[in-house]
């Protein structure tokens, strides 16, 4: 229900994760590019792919389209949950990076439209005897 409310109404202009749309990008379509996802909220005012947040237990991780854009949705994220109550600390926060490390253990990087897929270093030495 926290979520919904900190999502808010995607059509309101002040909204950071606003998005009109739902662009599929579909293997065998004739226009797919598979450096894009499958599935995503689009604005059509700039037809970026919209800013948004994934929660993963009590983690909260931003993206958005450029460096600005991803801190904002952060504050966004990170105000709307404190003023509901939900402590979300500061100290957890990471920059935003098109290099992300590892996320419940593994790191995906996307370069020049291949994804790969890795274990983190800790989590490598952690399952070697």
């Amino acid at each position: 229900m926290a979520e919904e409310m900190v999502r808010g109404d995607p059509r309101d202009r002040y909204n950071i994760l606003r998005w009109d749309r739902v662009k599929l990008n579909l293997l065998g379509s004739t226009n797919y590019k598979p450096s894009k996802p499958w599935v995503s909220k689009e604005r059509s005012k700039d037809e970026k792919i919209a800013c948004d947040f994934i929660i993963y237990a009590d983690d909260i991780r931003t993206s958005g389209n450029d460096w600005l854009e991803c801190r904002l949705t952060s504050r966004y994220v990170a105000s709307h949950m404190n003023w509901l109550g939900l402590q979300d600390a500061a100290r957890k926060r990471q920059e935003p990076t098109t290099t992300p490390g590892p996320w419940a253990g593994l790191v995906m990087q996307s370069d020049g439209g291949a994804i790969t897929i890795s274990v983190g270093q800790e989590r490598w030495e952690k399952a070697s005897p």
